[in-house]
């Protein structure tokens, strides 16, 4: 029976979005030889100026602290985390300032390699998506995206210039938000395909067959032809950081029948049915508190949703992550900052993601 379940846990691979799974390559699958099990994992920005970016992981009501400095020592993560991103052997994390991408072992935490780039070329890193086994893609906020070699980490050619933020594989396409619109790339030649699919401002999530990205009060859905959909959602409107890259809130559920998204600034949570299209309010934050970070994380071995929220100012930095139901219900809140003798962690977590 081992052999067996060895066996079937090598049959899957993993390409990675850089917010879901793709339908079109196999799913990725808890790592039977990872450090941390149980339990899920929180990628910190930092506080910025005094701490770089950072790892977390909760399992239980027991939280291990900053996981990648205690397994490297010697080594930084760079200046406000923003993205990560696990495959099946690895785990990649960004950080807008250098190191900007570093390829980790889950097996020990420990630093495989890191990409360092020059911040006057290419300004900021933001998101990163797995293609396949040597290869992914990294997002920046002026050098446009490229295509990065793995395990060791190189750079290598550039896909296209200009601000480009989210980027995800679908199917045999790379996905990439440039500019504000939606353009895709072979994901075997990185050739360009189509660029100004739909205006998008964030994505993407991979439900129904199809890639999913928001622009204000619209849905946008990316068929395998790469046409798209536009979904009316009247005065609800898809949260995103207009200020300061932050990983999408758009999420899909692991049935792929919906999607799940902050609104109302962040105060409000909705759930989209992917067939009858239309949204429904599930859940609305405490007095006082807005998503921060990504905001929304959703659970692929139960469904349930990963809420961040922090106090909505700049003087106090509570920060608790609410798990609820997908339809809404809350089951448990974790004290994720909380002010003891007088002091945060200052954590700010940019997203949670799961094995």
């Amino acid at each position: 029976m081992r052999k067996f379940l060895l066996l079937a846990f090598a049959l899957f691979a993993f390409a990675a979005c850089s917010d879901d799974a793709n339908d079109s390559a196999p799913v990725p699958v808890p790592g039977v030889n990872d450090k941390y099990q149980g339990g899920f994992y929180i990628y910190n920005e930092g506080w910025y100026g005094h701490t770089p970016a950072n790892l977390c992981y909760q399992a239980g009501d027991k939280l291990e602290q900053m996981i990648f400095q205690t397994a490297n020592p010697e080594m930084k993560l760079g200046n406000t985390g923003t993205t990560a991103v696990f495959t099946q052997d690895y785990l990649y994390l960004v950080a807008k300032e250098s190191p900007n991408l570093t390829e980790v072992d889950p097996t020990n935490l420990k630093g495989l390699s890191n990409l360092q780039l020059d911040s006057r070329e290419h300004g900021q890193a933001n998101s990163f998506a797995v293609v396949d086994k040597a290869h992914g893609v990294l997002t920046t906020t002026n050098g446009g995206a490229y295509v990065v070699a793995l395990n060791p980490l190189v750079l290598g050619d550039r896909l296209c210039d200009g601000k480009c933020t989210d980027v995800c594989l679908f199917n045999n396409y790379i996905l990439v938000i440039r500019g504000g619109k939606i353009c895709a790339f072979d994901a075997t030649s990185f050739k360009l395909l189509k660029e100004d699919i739909a205006p998008a401002n964030t994505g993407f999530a991979l439900a129904d067959g199809a890639a999913w990205a928001a622009n204000n009060n619209q849905l946008v859905k990316i068929n395998n032809n790469l046409e798209a959909e536009i979904i009316d959602l009247g005065e609800i409107k898809v949260m995103y950081n207009q200020w300061a890259y932050t990983p999408t809130g758009l999420q899909a559920a692991p049935t792929g029948k919906a999607l799940y998204f902050a609104a109302e600034n962040g105060h409000a949570f909705y759930k989209f049915d992917v067939a009858s299209k239309m949204p429904s309010k599930i859940f609305s934050a405490p007095q006082g508190f807005v998503t921060y970070g990504a905001g929304v994380a959703v659970n692929p071995h139960t469904g349930d949703l990963y809420l961040t929220l922090k106090v909505d100012n700049w003087t106090d930095y509570d920060t608790n992550i609410h798990i609820v139901s997908p339809d809404g219900k809350q089951k448990e809140v974790i004290s994720y900052d909380k002010k003891v003798d007088e002091q945060y962690y200052y954590w700010f977590p940019s997203m949670i993601l799961f094995r």
